[in-house]
């Protein structure tokens, strides 16, 4: 007799069982094995015969259960509700196929517009947009990886606004995001969305959330760190309701199920009626980064696994998956948004007689320290990184150092000429980059209106630079500034909000690290000073892309300001980035994807200030001969 294997609904939400005839076959021992080596803990054994599995798992492991089915040649006995996940699982199998061999399916533009005034969509979208809507809405599922500032939460709410009715129950909007995203997305959905259309942010604990979603709210967001502690809740609501799924800055799930955010998104995927990912930069690292982000896109398809067989090479894999994979993406590159380049002004500056003398002091300790490097041994690049930081703390405020020389725990320890020098210094010298700063943002700051962004790797320079404009209601932002209110000044939503909005507050500083993704200044201020930078080139980019993105306004520059410091890292600084972002526009002008740590959180092992070993001959060069090499 030919085994069967029945699945049937189980009695909590999301739970299906799996049983045999005869009990416990072989087959259904193979089927437990499989799941459950594929996903510990959402495949349990009940007692003989019966296996509770996730129905998510279930759907995303579909291919496997028919491949196990070819090999035992049993039969599927299937209760009708899972036999509708399983249909809806092949119909988009099906959808998939019709993708991957039309690519050049879309919307029209003239219809785009057309339908999207009948909806009263009210902001007028780019032809780039028109265009990438235009797929998407072609697309059951869609990945929009335009590059940074190219609009793409406009473009995925014309796309909601499009297909939102499309099956009688309206669809409900589910942004999972960075925190730092949200009030971007409550802009654009004031901006663009003629309805009455807020976004419900999830936070709190689990009974607070669970209260909310029992409410069925149209639009609500969640950050990738709050998802995994109420997945549960999440999950009643995406079986309740029509949901669109989609993640911002989806490369932050390329760990995929090896992480706890990775794992939750992937476990929800299913359950969504169409999921959509954002990402100016998706491979962070390399082609491995995204697959976990077709499997939420596609689950259970391996969709972005079958280009990397066979190939060693990471640049071939690359060039292999854009193939493949092209008819599921759209990009805006950065040459099509239409921008004017920001105008970048050089400041120039000379370190007066005390601050020379302490930086050459610094110089020469990291020159001794340089001598026979050997760029293999990571500890030895760090302690370089380290000098390389105290040499721009030098060139930039000498303040920076004088503490940690006070507690013994600088670099130089106690050194007592070193501190004499420094209390010295700044008694009877002001730093000389800190007075070319003063003067800029005075001559900014006497135009009507006007706002500046100062950007500064150095807590305690923002701190100093917050206290002199606090005349100007300026706001700061680092790393030791949390996340969360954003109508409470404590917290950096409420600081970036009030920037863009109260037009007394004219100063904003910021780290860069701390600053980047996720953030518009565009609209409210053309202004960015660099007092210091480090090697970080994605710090840099990502920088002067919160005033240099689409929406900017028409005949207005960006400016673009780097206070330099002659003879010092800081022209070691101005050509390695120049050299980095050469090659980084290059891949954000390409219409295929590359490899593109653009995200702060991307970056991997980092050494202090940034470098890198390819930086070391450029710091060599100014260290020995007080010249960066210009390669």
């Amino acid at each position: 007799m030919t085994d069967t294997i029945h699945i049937q609904t189980g009695a909590s939400p999301g739970d299906m069982v799996l049983s045999s005839t005869p009990v416990w076959s072989t087959a259904l021992e193979d089927i437990y094995f499989v799941f459950s080596s594929a996903a510990s803990g959402e495949v349990t054994r009940l007692g003989d015969g019966l296996v509770r599995v996730q129905d998510t798992l279930l759907v995303q492991r579909l291919s496997e259960l028919r491949r196990l089915q070819r090999r035992h040649g049993f039969r599927l006995d299937v209760d009708p509700k899972s036999e509708a996940l399983i249909r809806d699982f092949l119909r988009e199998s099906s959808d998939l196929s019709v993708a991957l061999s039309e690519a050049d399916i879309a919307l029209e533009a003239g219809a785009v517009d057309v339908a999207l005034n009948a909806k009263g969509f009210r902001r007028k979208l780019t032809k780039e947009q028109t265009r990438d809507v235009g797929r998407l809405v072609a697309l059951r599922n869609g990945a929009n990886f335009s590059v940074p500032g190219a609009g793409k939460t406009t473009a995925l709410l014309a796309v909601h606004e499009l297909v939102r009715d499309q099956e009688g129950r309206p669809l409900m909007l589910m942004v999972v995001a960075p925190r730092n995203a949200f009030i971007a997305w409550e802009e654009e959905i004031s901006a663009c969305l003629d309805r009455d259309a807020t976004m419900v942010r999830l936070t709190g604990g689990r009974q607070r959330i669970a209260s909310m979603l029992r409410l069925d709210p149209q639009i609500v967001g969640i950050t990738y760190q709050q998802l995994p502690s109420v997945l549960v809740e999440v999950e009643a609501y995406a079986r309740r309701n029509r949901v669109h799924l989609v993640l911002d800055e989806s490369h932050r799930v390329k760990s995929g199920r090896a992480g706890v955010q990775g794992a939750a998104v992937l476990t929800l995927a299913p359950l969504a009626v169409r999921r959509d990912i954002l990402s100016g930069t998706p491979m962070p690292q390399g082609l491995s980064d995204l697959v976990p982000q077709f499997d939420f896109l596609w689950p259970g398809h391996s969709v972005c696994a079958d280009p990397a067989v066979g190939r060693d090479d990471p640049a071939e894999q690359i060039r292999a998956a854009n193939a493949t994979l092209s008819p599921l993406f759209v990009r805006t590159k950065k040459s099509e948004l239409g921008l004017a380049p920001p105008i970048r002004r050089i400041i120039k500056v000379q370190l007066g007689e005390q601050q020379r003398l302490l930086y050459e002091l610094l110089r020469s300790e990291a020159v001794r320290l340089a001598s026979g490097l050997d760029r293999t041994d990571r500890s030895k690049l760090r302690v370089l990184g380290r000098h390389v930081v105290r040499l721009i703390q030098a060139a930039s405020n000498p303040q920076l150092l004088l503490v940690g020389l006070e507690r013994g725990n600088g670099l130089l320890g106690g050194d007592a000429e070193l501190i004499f020098l420094l209390r010295s210094m700044l008694r009877d010298e002001p730093p000389a980059k800190l007075t070319a700063l003063h003067a800029l943002v005075g001559e900014i700051l006497s135009k009507q209106d006007a706002k500046v962004v100062i950007w500064s790797s150095f807590v305690a320079n923002i701190d100093y630079i917050v206290g002199a404009y606090s005349g100007h209601g300026a706001v700061g932002i680092h790393g030791g500034i949390p996340t969360g209110d954003d109508e409470d000044l404590a917290y950096r939503e409420a600081r970036i909000r009030m920037f863009n909005q109260n037009p007394d507050c004219r100063v904003m500083v910021a780290n860069p690290a701390a600053c980047g993704e996720g953030i518009s200044l565009h609209r409210a201020c053309h202004n960015a000073i660099y007092l210091d930078r480090s090697y970080n080139a994605a710090h840099y980019l990502q920088s002067v892309d919160r005033i240099h993105r689409l929406g900017v306004p028409q005949g207005v520059d960006t400016n673009v300001y780097m206070i330099v410091a002659d003879d010092t890292i800081d022209g070691s600084l101005e050509i390695r980035l120049t050299q980095k972002i050469a090659a980084m526009a290059a891949l954000l002008d390409d219409d295929q994807l590359g490899a593109l740590a653009y995200d702060p959180e991307d970056a991997i092992d980092e050494l202090p200030a940034g470098i890198s070993n390819e930086d070391v001959d450029s710091i060599l060069a100014h260290l020995v001969g007080g010249e960066p090499l210009a390669q």
